[in-house]
């Protein structure tokens, strides 16, 4: 006899899958129109992997099984999607290289989630536009009302989901899960209602608040042993409107806990070896075993032979240019070599504090011949 999974069960293993996806940012339309009975919902996302995207009410939330996380392309609805069972559910693709697969249609068992799923392994990413459209509702909703109805259950919905996106963001801060701080939101009728949206969204969005701190932790740190800017705004698609001071918080204390690591190791090797050249000494990073010792050795010579390599391909060890021309080449080749490593896309004005009129053009030779890696 086969058994079955309890649905209560099922609902806690998808709370948990859903806690743990990560979000993407969905925006009402222009003629948004939450009384509509006709329901549509754009999801529009650029994909480089395999990923599942998870619809529930006017959240998006995907699970990455392989590949870089997909970014947002301007996904938007015109009506949430209904909690509670659809009529007439269909997808219309509109854009993407590979289909775009129904995995999971919404239902009680799901907690009214429509499943997506996206795999895209010909390498680059790729624009996906995923158009889903419903015809209504097949049964009332939970408050007596179709779901965008009008009237008492109307207000009363508006109630419930007010307090589950009030809830999602307590959780998120951390803060303790007491939707009585929020007495502002509701009357004596709608109280019921926002009571049991908050406690649905904090549950669901429970432990997402420390995992997207420490995330931005780990993110920072990257970003600091790799000398990049410190700018959590980088990594935008880890987080929304809602969530991003969590993570902004976690981002700079992890960079600053890092700051001065290995690549300011590369840094200090890095002058010291254009110095050589320009001074015409054998390259030979040895000559400073002061600066460095067996954990970062590695990276000191790294940084040298950078150095001491950007100023002899540069032609710049004597005359060639002021030495104000020789420092923008060395600098633009640095900063480009640091690109293509970081796998960022090619372009010279992200350090505009690094030149000015007289060197931009020098700098600009010297970062295409770097991230070029031309000799």
């Amino acid at each position: 006899m086969r058994m079955r999974t309890p649905v209560g069960v099922f609902l806690a293993l998808l709370a948990t899958v859903w806690a743990a996806a990560q979000t993407l940012p969905a925006k009402r339309s222009d003629n948004y129109d939450a009384n509509a009975r006709d329901g549509r919902f754009d999801l529009r996302a650029r994909v480089d992997g395999s990923v599942d995207f998870y619809i529930r009410g006017a959240e998006i939330r995907y699970r990455l099984r392989n590949g870089r996380p997909p970014t947002d392309e301007g996904s938007e609805y015109r009506q949430e999607l209904p909690r509670g069972p659809i009529e007439g559910l269909n997808l219309e693709q509109r854009d993407g290289r590979n289909p775009i697969r129904i995995t999971e249609e919404p239902s009680r068992r799901n907690n009214w989630t429509l499943v997506l799923s996206i795999d895209d392994r010909q390498g680059g990413d790729s624009r996906y536009h995923a158009r889903i459209t419903w015809s209504g509702s097949a049964t009332p909703g939970p408050f007596g009302d179709r779901p965008g109805g009008i009237g008492i259950g109307g207000q009363v919905r508006e109630a419930f989901d007010r307090g589950r996106q009030v809830g999602a963001d307590d959780a998120r801060r951390g803060v303790a899960r007491d939707y009585r701080r929020h007495g502002q939101e509701f009357d004596s009728r709608s109280e019921r209602s926002f009571q049991r949206g908050y406690e649905e969204g904090y549950d669901s969005n429970r432990g997402s608040g420390s995992n997207l701190f420490d995330r931005g932790v780990e993110r920072g740190s990257d970003d600091a042993r790799r000398g990049l800017s410190r700018d959590h705004r980088r990594y935008n698609t880890e987080y929304d409107f809602r969530s991003e001071r969590n993570f902004q918080q976690g981002y700079e204390q992890g960079y600053d806990a890092n700051r001065g690591g290995d690549r300011t190791v590369i840094d200090r090797g890095y002058r010291l070896g254009s110095d050589d050249a320009r001074r015409s000494l054998s390259r030979d990073y040895r000559r400073y075993t002061t600066e460095y010792d067996s954990r970062t050795e590695a990276s000191f010579r790294s940084g040298y032979e950078q150095g001491y390599d950007a100023i002899r391909g540069s032609g710049s060890i004597t005359g060639g240019g002021s030495s104000e021309t020789r420092e923008a080449y060395a600098d633009g080749r640095r900063y480009g070599q640091r690109d293509a490593q970081d796998r960022l896309r090619p372009d010279y004005k992200r350090y505009s504090e690094r030149y000015n009129s007289r060197t931009e053009s020098e700098f600009r030779r010297g970062y295409q011949d770097g991230y070029y890696n031309r000799p």
